[in-house]
This record gives C-alpha cells, structure tokens and sequence, in this order.
C-alpha cells in the first residue's frame, strides 16, 4: 500500500513540473466515396498574417527541385492557409 501511494505521488509530481504543451491538432473525416476532410491547428501565440488559397483539383505540380522533379495532376482539391 505505501509502495502505490508513494509511485502515485512520484507520478503526480511529475505532472505538475512538466511544462504546458502547446500541441497543434488534426482531424480526418471521411465523408463518402471521394470526400475525405482534413483540418489541422497551428497554434501560434503570435498574429501570423494568413492568407487563404483555393486550389481545385486537377491542376498540373511540379516539385520543388531542379534536377528531374516529380510532375503531377492533383487529385483532390484543397484549402490552404498560408503566411
């Protein structure tokens, strides 16, 4: 019994020194056939300047690199959030 009470105390002090997390979160939602949903947090403590894209499906990419980059047609349309 002392054992489970002093592990239980060790455990909370623990928690109580271990600093707040700031986390960011993500949901996936799965609507029907060809509709998936994704949203995500960023929490920031400070003002970001954001600004929103819409990108619709279908638009032809190309990667970011100089020497033989992937190319493609995307799939999925999407809303981006950028700064």
């Amino acid at each position: 019994m002392r054992f489970r009470f002093c592990a239980l105390a060790v455990g909370l002090a623990g928690l109580m020194a271990a600093p707040a997390a700031l986390a960011c979160s993500r949901v996936l939602w799965v609507g029907g056939p060809d509709q998936v949903f994704v949203g995500r947090t960023q929490d920031w403590t400070e003002k970001a300047n954001t600004a929103f894209r819409v990108y619709p499906r279908g638009i032809a990419r190309t990667g970011a690199v100089t020497v033989n980059p992937l190319q493609w047609t995307s799939k999925y349309g999407s809303l981006v959030l950028s700064a």
